[in-house]
Formats: structure tokens, sequence, C-alpha cells
């Protein structure tokens, strides 16, 4: 039972550190975007290319610990045999 129950936080920690991690680089690069655009007089180029920039960098992310944790769960599987 305490297995699953770290299990659950470990899910819940990756889905906020997800979450968190979405939110402040998707406004950090949105901003810095607008920010070049207001200053080049170029919108909507930099601010759109911070949102796709921004994406790319979370989802790249996203699949790493995705990996990573399917590998640590393969791994308990494989010590519990």
């Amino acid at each position: 039972m305490k297995a699953k129950k770290n299990n659950a936080f470990e899910y819940l920690n990756f889905g906020l550190s997800f979450g968190l991690t979405l939110v402040i680089t998707l406004y950090l690069l949105y901003k810095g975007g607008a920010w070049l655009d207001q200053r080049l007089g170029t919108y909507p180029v930099f601010m759109a290319l911070g949102i796709i920039l921004a994406l790319a960098t979370v989802f790249r992310q996203l699949i790493g610990e995705i990996k990573e944790l399917g590998q640590k769960d393969d791994q308990d599987e494989h010590n519990k045999t």
C-alpha cells in the first residue's frame, strides 16, 4: 500500500511540475517576445516565436521526464521479480 501511495505522490509531483513549468515558461517567453516586438515594431513575430519556443521546450522536457519515469517503473518491476 505504501508503494502505491508514494507512486501517487510521484505522479502528482510530476503533473504539478509540468503545469508550473508550462505556465512560467509560456509567460516569460510570451512577454519577452512581446517586448521585442514593441521595441522593433514587428508585432506579432517574436511573440509567436516565443510561444512556439516555450511549447517546444516544455514538451521536450515532458518527453524526457516521461521516459525517465517509465524507466524507473520498469526498474521497480524488475526488482520485484
